[in-house]
């Protein structure tokens, strides 16, 4: 960022070649530093903090999509930003969230009280209810009937 800012390259003249080859893939506007990408817009830079919270908005906000490392990180890019370690950060963010543990019962009092709850809780489990399941009205099973009965008429 100093480089881009004022033109400061280090004394040691691998390093400078080094910075200023980086260098060519960022830029800074009117004070904010963005990340030039081939086929991207330019991406705002964040710093590691904030890109965790943006993966965490993402993964399990308000239109929460677990997807993987790869398809989080690709979202997190098309909202415009960037920080240097997105890609593990990411990868490594999914996999400690990849199982959503929920408990959905049918309406079967065994496993609610003070033990299952304590459990629950220590475990980070989610207790969801449930309506009363009528496979006859799922669509699914009448179009399979619908089939199976036509081919043993025939």
């Amino acid at each position: 960022m100093r480089y881009l800012k004022d033109g400061t390259l280090p004394a040691n003249k691998k390093k400078a070649r080094r910075l200023a080859y980086k260098a060519a893939r960022y830029n800074l506007v009117d004070g904010v530093f963005y990340k030039r990408g081939f086929s991207v817009p330019l991406l705002s830079c964040i710093v590691e903090e904030e890109g965790m919270k943006l993966l965490n908005e993402i993964h399990e906000g308000e239109c929460e999509n677990h997807a993987s490392g790869q398809s989080t990180m690709q979202k997190a890019m098309r909202q415009g930003y960037y920080w240097p370690s997105m890609e593990k950060d990411a990868s490594d963010f999914t996999r400690r969230h990849e199982a959503t543990y929920k408990i959905i019962p049918d309406n079967d009092t065994q496993i609610e009280g003070g033990l299952f709850e304590d459990y629950y809780k220590e475990k980070g489990i989610k207790r969801s209810l449930s309506a009363v399941v009528n496979p006859q009205a799922n669509g699914q099973v009448e179009a399979i009937n619908k089939v199976l009965k036509k081919n043993l008429k025939t």
